[in-house]
């Protein structure tokens, strides 16, 4: 794969792509949580998602993508103070993450969807991008602050770690 990703991201593609494990039950994956940067209804409560990325190559062009679901989790605020009048959205309940990368350009689409009528992910909601640094340090955990495009205002932590999920 060497290459096709900026060197930075290369151990976690090494690590998706390694050939299946003797035990079949495990596989390499990396795991991800995109925690709220934002303020909520109260100050001191946030809501984040996690769930797993995939390596999916994608010719004939050198680009690679990294994509998975996620679901929210820590979402405290909306239940405990559901008799407050309501100020905003509550969160969607499953993210679709997908990390792109070529050789000179990184980034991270994460599309917020509602839950279908059976509870997996349904309709999507709205979309956010972002770019992301080129030149990581190689590491076993990845930590982003993605920010708004035009007012730089923080809105999600993103942190990726190299994981084997066994079955």
């Amino acid at each position: 794969m060497a290459g096709i990703v900026p060197p930075g991201y290369q151990p976690m593609v090494d690590w998706c792509t390694q050939p299946a494990p003797e035990f079949r039950g495990d596989t390499h994956a990396l795991h991800f949580y995109l925690i709220n940067a934002q303020p909520t209804l109260h100050e001191t409560d946030r809501y984040m998602y996690h769930g797993y990325l995939f390596w999916k190559e994608t010719p004939p062009r050198p680009r690679g993508v990294m994509e998975g679901f996620g679901r929210v989790i820590g979402n405290l605020a909306y239940a405990i103070h559901a008799n407050e009048p309501a100020i905003e959205e509550p969160p969607k309940d499953w993210v679709r993450v997908s990390m792109s990368l070529t050789p000179h350009i990184a980034g991270v689409g994460v599309e917020f969807l509602d839950s279908g009528n059976d509870g997996f992910p349904g309709q999507r909601a709205y979309t956010l991008e972002w770019d992301l640094p080129t030149d990581p340090p190689p590491s076993s955990r990845y930590e982003f602050q993605l920010k708004h495009s035009q007012t730089g205002q923080l809105e999600f932590l993103f942190t990726v770690q190299l994981m084997t999920l066994m079955f």
